[in-house]
């Protein structure tokens, strides 16, 4: 048991730690503004409560887990000019009421009147060591009178100290002492505690007992990815079976202790509530400019989880970690959405939340959540406190300009739209000027005319240009065939795959134009030959062993039936394992009952063979050919 209570005070103490300091950190020395009128209401009765009235009295100051109830109630006592009559008594690491007897002692003993006392009775001004229930017992209750004392950690008790006990201790305060004690609790989170009974220990098999402190930091990793970033990321770990689960044990019930004694002891119970922009207005200061503080406000109000949604320390350590990606918020060549998107991110990764977007998309329209792109860096980011930020820039910086380009093409195909609609329905709006200004704006554009606006849609306005506007029918369409000449060039890789729809509307199209239509078929053609030419034996060997293998004779098509004959004639004569292949696949090609895709090749090659059959050193060889491909009728031996 005591091992125990050492392992949980080790971790207790860890943990406030890292939490005080986050909360510790941001107090300054101008007053906290809320904007919640109720933490103003709440200062005005606190300031009632202990300050115009002599009576004692014990407070309990609740709020939810993490809210920042020991920040305000710090802040609120500095900004009183009461810090030298407060005592202020965190119950995390106090083992007994002499530990908590003597920073009372310790905070009183510099008055004039209590320091005489005390030195008559111990000698000295040092309390430390004494019998410190006797040493207060000395003290005259009215010396108590301005001492207000702050009991707070009821969470993070030590196991060496009950509840009960702390609980009669205050209320002798209060009675014996007349002393005003204000307690800062959360009764559910002691709730929570006592449900959580257990503790879970995770060991994967004995040979990986050495690593288990990477292993549970990996499997900390996963669950949190699938818990966070949906199902798709689920996997069933490979050493499921070799698991080994060791459970310890305890219990306690904090909370019933805690109620019962509090309905004795406590006079007023008062909620510190600020709303969660309270919360934020906290963290800001000028060093934290460059951090998006609306759209976190906006985060954090989505949660349905109080205990999370009204946390300043999870606020806190949101800002901690996009402290270190300082640089890429502050960058001007990333777009908003995409710094939305980070601090989205990281933010659901520290609450452990699975934050919806769509809820904040509602009032920030410009937020991208993908992650995939810097996935890891985002957990080295959570469990290492490091980024990966000249990597993740280029990225970034890279999907902003193409999203830039994206929108200016959006608003220019709207601005058409728009400057067309006008010219329809506004009936003091001239062919001259619309044909004039519609123009304009198409012909300075730096943008692909085609692709944003479709084939189709470019060649009607043309047509309308054409129309209402014959003096420069002329140029009007000669800027059509360009930039139709123009998209033929940059696309022709890809023209040929496009959907049906688009692939009928650009067919379409071009057979309405015999130059557009000859243009590009010189285009596929000089493309078919760049790609071949492009093209080493080798690699053409190893494209034709993968046809035969996998039979993608539709996919290569273009580039087995565009090498040109001598190229073909010559590699046949040249290079046994390339003249091996073209027979093997001439082969397959004859078992196609219908459209054979590879038909051009098939005949070049036949072609050759025949000329090869007919000179008296490859004449034996081909015969081999010919008897193989049942070509017999096909050669003579003229």
């Amino acid at each position: 048991m005591e091992i125990q209570n050492n392992v949980y005070l080790l971790n207790a103490y860890k943990y406030m730690i890292k939490n005080l300091k986050v909360i510790f950190n941001f107090m300054k020395n101008n007053k906290t503004k809320y904007i919640s009128k109720d933490v103003e209401i709440l200062q005005t009765q606190l300031d009632n409560f202990f300050f115009n009235k002599k009576e004692p009295i014990v407070i309990s100051l609740q709020g939810y887990w993490g809210i920042g109830k020991t920040y305000f109630w710090h802040n609120y006592i500095k900004h009183r000019e009461q810090e030298d009559e407060h005592v202020y008594i965190s119950l995390f690491g106090v083992n007994s009421l002499d530990d908590i007897n003597r920073k009372i002692i310790l905070k009183i003993s510099d008055r004039a009147k209590i320091s005489d006392k005390l030195q008559s009775f111990v000698g000295s001004s040092k309390v430390f060591g004494i019998d410190l229930s006797s040493a207060i017992s000395v003290i005259d209750k009215k010396d108590f009178e301005d001492i207000i004392i702050c009991f707070d950690d009821f969470e993070r008790i030590s196991p060496n100290l009950s509840i009960s006990e702390v609980l009669g201790f205050i209320s002798e305060l209060k009675e014996q002492h007349k002393c005003k004690i204000v307690m800062i609790n959360n009764n559910e989170i002691l709730k929570e505690q006592d449900e959580l009974y257990h503790q879970k220990i995770i060991r994967y098999g004995k040979e990986n007992l050495n690593n288990d402190k990477k292993l549970l930091e990996d499997l900390e990793q996963k669950e949190l990815m699938e818990n966070i970033f949906g199902d798709d990321k689920k996997e069933k770990s490979k050493d499921s079976k070799q698991t080994n689960i060791r459970y310890i044990l305890t219990s306690t019930n904090n909370y019933e202790i805690f109620e019962q004694f509090s309905e004795k002891i406590v006079d007023v119970k008062l909620r510190y509530e600020p709303s969660v922009d309270d919360l934020v207005n906290i963290l800001k200061t000028d060093e934290t400019k460059y951090i998006d503080f609306d759209f976190i406000s906006k985060m954090f109000n989505t949660f349905e989880n109080k205990n999370k949604k009204f946390n300043l320390r999870l606020m806190k350590q949101v800002v901690l970690k996009l402290e270190v990606i300082k640089d890429l918020l502050n960058s001007e060549e990333i777009e908003v959405s995409y710094k939305r998107g980070l601090i989205f991110n990281i933010a659901r990764l520290v609450v452990k939340e699975n934050i919806k977007s769509f809820k904040i998309r509602v009032s920030f329209g410009g937020l991208d959540a993908s992650y995939t792109e810097y996935e890891k860096e985002l957990f080295d980011l959570i469990y290492r406190h490091s980024f990966d930020i000249a990597k993740i820039k280029l990225i970034l910086v890279e999907k902003s300009k193409q999203n830039k380009e994206w929108k200016a093409k959006t608003n220019l195909k709207e601005e058409l739209n728009t400057k067309y609609f006008q010219y329809l329905y506004d009936m003091n709006y001239s062919d001259k000027e619309f044909s004039k200004e519609f123009f304009e704006m198409m012909e300075n554009s730096e943008y692909d005319l085609v692709s944003l606006l479709s084939l189709g849609t470019f060649q009607w306005y043309i047509e309308l240009l054409s129309k209402i506007d014959e003096v420069n029918k002329k140029k009007y369409e000669e800027f059509y065939e360009q930039k139709v000449k123009e998209y033929i060039e940059q696309n022709i890789d890809t023209l040929e795959k496009l959907d049906s729809f688009l692939a009928n509307e650009f067919i379409t199209t071009l057979n309405k134009n015999n130059e557009l239509k000859k243009f590009y078929e010189e285009q596929k053609l000089q493309k078919q030959e760049e790609v071949v030419t492009s093209l080493t034996k080798e690699k053409i060997i190893k494209l034709i062993e993968d046809v035969r293998m996998n039979n993608t004779f539709f996919e290569n098509e273009k580039i087995l039936n565009g090498i040109s004959y001598e190229q073909h004639k010559k590699w046949i004569i040249t290079d046994s394992k390339y003249f091996e292949n073209v027979l093997k696949l001439m082969k397959q090609l004859q078992g196609f009952s219908g459209n054979n895709p590879l038909q051009k090749f098939y005949d070049k090659t036949i072609e050759i063979y025949k000329k090869l059959y007919r000179k008296k050193q490859y004449k034996n060889k081909m015969e081999f050919v010919i008897n193989h491909l049942n070509l017999k009728g096909l050669v003579n031996d003229k």
